[in-house]
């Protein structure tokens, strides 16, 4: 059962009655504050239920989306999540198939709002002999 493992100690705060989904945002998270990296400042703390399972994450936003996942889908519904090109071009160059990167790489600069990882992405992309 998962109140063995979790105490649901979040329920205290809402109210409401239970359903089988649902998503806190929690305020004032000792466990985020724990954390104390620089790089968590504008991160939440949040937990998601579902009929039996529960998850406690930290991160910037929530996205949602129905359908089975596809990264280009994703990207078109939240541009937010373009660094997901960058990541995976960082990646598909280190594996050797630098065709595919420079492709992430190009997606990823058309997109991106960084300045600065974008000049990353043309550097390497430069470095590929595809700028």
């Amino acid at each position: 059962m998962p109140e063995e493992v979790h105490s649901y100690w979040h329920l205290e705060s809402d109210p409401g009655p239970p359903t089988l989904s649902n998503v806190w945002r929690i305020k004032d998270s000792g466990w985020l504050t724990s954390f104390a990296p620089r790089h968590l400042h504008s991160h939440e703390h949040y937990v998601l239920t579902f009929y039996d399972e529960l998850a406690e994450v930290i991160c910037r936003e929530l996205l949602f989306g129905s359908g089975k996942f596809k990264l280009e889908g994703a990207i078109a519904g939240f541009p937010q999540l373009a660094y997901a090109y960058l990541r995976r071009a960082m990646s598909l160059e280190k594996k050797g198939k630098p065709d595919e990167a420079a492709a992430d790489y190009q997606r990823y600069i058309a997109i991106s709002p960084d300045t600065s990882s974008v000049e990353y992405a043309r550097r390497r992309l430069a470095s590929l002999g595809k700028s």
